[in-house]
Formats: C-alpha cells, structure tokens, sequence
C-alpha cells in the first residue's frame, strides 16, 4: 500500500514540506 494511493495522505505530505520550505 503506497501513500501516493491516498489523496488525503497525498495533500498532507505536500502541506507538510509547503511548511517547511515557507
């Protein structure tokens, strides 16, 4: 199971570096 097939998982890692590269 990848977490590239959640969506939601998906968001939350892109949140995530969005954080840390602002």
């Amino acid at each position: 199971m990848h977490e590239w097939s959640n969506p939601f998982l998906f968001i939350g890692l892109i949140q995530r570096n969005y954080s840390k590269l602002s």
